[in-house]
């Protein structure tokens, strides 16, 4: 058995602007806030619901989300 990170493609997940704040989106839903410059999570991103644990930028271009154990929640 291997332990494969399971992937998501590249259209369910998205960043968008609102004002000075950014955020990133699973199909469609806010899950993160990338953290505003200035502060101790700056450039990071900021999970919004219960059901992420953590987001960490992986590559220019791809996140890795790790799912909160004690939450459930589909995206």
């Amino acid at each position: 058995m291997t332990d494969e990170i399971p992937t998501v493609p590249v259209g369910p997940i998205k960043t968008e602007r609102d004002g000075d704040d950014t955020y990133l989106l699973l199909h469609g839903v806010r899950v993160a806030k990338r953290g505003r410059a200035g502060t101790r999570k700056a450039k990071k991103w900021i999970p919004i619901v219960s059901w992420i644990d953590s987001i960490i930028d992986d590559t220019a271009s791809s996140v890795i989300i790790r799912y909160a154990r004690d939450k459930t929640g589909r995206a």
